[in-house]
């Protein structure tokens, strides 16, 4: 009985003592805010936690499977479309590829770093075209025909941008504008064909998983008037564009110079969210965008560009799939929006609609990094709109403008750091016959013994080889 007591006491005081250390901790931490810093901190660090282990296993699984996965994929495509032989191709577009596309890819958008998935959904639809036409025997002859395999390469890159934006048409002009360097006219119908086949492949999928009765719509329906913009505006969008298109060209520069760090996102809003905030003309930025960070837009809006721009930085050091066109235009959008809230504070009775210079500003900011005008085909699908077809136009090609006289396009910079071959754009007044000359040409001898004579004939890409004395002396002979 007393060791009853004893254990009874010991137990009742342990009780008193942590329910009044307890009341202590507590009092403490609601004391001045601390419990909220806390429960913030906590939220913060375990977000960041998340972020961090699954971004890691998106390297991991990338490295793993094929480091050739990393990046976009499209300046890969853009080689080989342009220059790479057929053997040359296939180092690029393996299955092992594939698989670490897709597993990267899917890891890298569930850690909530800032990357799209336009170039990896590209590389992801070449390799499918690219292992059919060499496996399945129906396809082998396209497959033997190097002008007929380009053109099905071209036909992928277009289905890739289309199931990415679900928008046919300027998904089959940007992805011919970012891969090819030069392309047959007469190649145009099959990747509208590719290109339509996907989105209906695409919808059909939608249909079975959600609603058969579903409607068609836009994969960002924007709501504008008839009546948004008034053609004085025209000076002000091409403001816009010259800034954007002198952005284009910082990001550039900071994406070569950015290392492998990677910081977290301030806001967890998808594509959709922020594309519909920044583009409407009802709902309220800050009550969305912020928490007690400020009431101004005009504080919200810059520093959540810069954010963007930042982490999209950090984001492509990473050695994961990688897409850049949404991050992009979501940073161009914000800054957008931001210059057509300063317009509209400026000349409030002009009636100025700040969600149509958000459009514009991310399609000039695309334009000026990617050196592409096609950009303002895709914005009107994936908004449903036709609204703002001139000043979208208008904007890309002076931001285009723009980027091109500072900097080449983000994926020309890719090719040229990694060393990929590829046809560059040269001025006929700057053209040099070694410009135009093939280094890697197949020669005959007068020393080449007969089964290497054959070899060399049936591996040959021309009928007519140059002859030569001999390998050593290289002293021209004939043709």
């Amino acid at each position: 009985m007393h060791e009853l007591k004893k254990a009874s006491f010991r137990s009742e005081w342990g009780r008193r003592i942590s329910t009044r250390w307890r009341s202590q901790c507590l009092e403490f931490l609601h004391k001045e805010g601390r419990l909220t810093l806390l429960l913030a901190t906590l939220g913060v660090s375990a977000w960041a936690a998340f972020a961090i282990v699954v971004a890691t296993a998106s390297v991991h699984w990338t490295a793993v499977f094929d480091p050739m996965a990393a990046g976009s994929g499209i300046p890969e495509m853009k080689s080989i479309i342009s220059y790479e032989a057929r053997e040359d191709a296939s180092r690029y577009l393996r299955a092992r590829t594939l698989v670490s596309k897709i597993g990267g890819l899917a890891l890298a958008l569930g850690s909530g770093v800032s990357l799209g998935k336009e170039g990896p959904f590209v590389h992801t639809s070449s390799i499918i075209a690219h292992r059919l036409m060499k496996h399945v025997k129906c396809f082998r002859r396209v497959y033997d025909n190097d002008f007929m395999r380009r053109h099905v390469y071209d036909a992928a890159c277009a289905v890739g941008v289309t199931s990415t934006f679900r928008a046919p048409i300027g998904g089959a002009l940007f992805g011919i504008e970012v891969t090819s360097t030069v392309f047959m006219v007469s190649n145009y119908w099959r990747a509208f064909v590719a290109s339509i086949s996907a989105l209906l492949a695409r919808e059909a999928v939608y249909m079975v998983h959600q609603d058969w009765v579903a409607a068609y719509h836009p994969m960002f329906p924007t709501d504008f008037g008839a009546k948004s913009f008034a053609f004085a505006e025209i000076l002000a969008f091409a403001v816009l564009a010259v800034l954007t298109g002198l952005l284009g060209a910082f990001i550039q520069v900071a994406l070569e110079c950015m290392g492998g760090y990677q910081i977290p996102r301030m806001a967890r809003l998808s594509f959709a969210d922020i594309l519909g905030d920044l583009t409407s003309t009802d709902v309220k930025l800050p009550d969305r965008w912020h928490a007690d960070l400020s009431l101004s837009v005009f504080v919200v809006l810059p520093l959540a560009g810069l954010i963007r721009l930042v982490a999209t930085a950090m984001s492509f050091s990473l050695s994961i799939p990688t897409g850049d066109f949404i991050p992009t235009f979501i940073a161009g959008a914000t800054f957008g929006r931001f210059f057509g809230e300063v317009l509209h504070l400026a000349f409030p009775s002009a009636g100025i609609v700040p969600g149509g210079y958000a459009l514009a500003g991310g399609a000039g900011f695309v334009a000026s990094t990617t050196n592409t005008t096609s950009v303002a085909v895709i914005a009107l699908e994936f908004t449903g709109q036709f609204v703002y077809t001139i000043p979208l136009i208008l904007s890309t090609l002076i931001a285009s403008s723009v980027g091109c006289a500072l900097r080449v396009s983000v994926y020309d910079s890719v090719i040229a750091k990694k060393g990929f071959s590829h046809f560059r754009t040269l001025d006929l007044a700057d053209l040099k016959a070694r410009d135009v000359m093939l280094r890697r040409f197949p020669v005959l001898s007068m020393e080449m013994a007969r089964a290497e004579l054959g070899r060399t004939l049936t591996m040959a890409p021309s009928p007519t080889l140059p002859l030569v004395e001999s390998l050593s002396s290289m002293l021209f002979v004939g043709k």
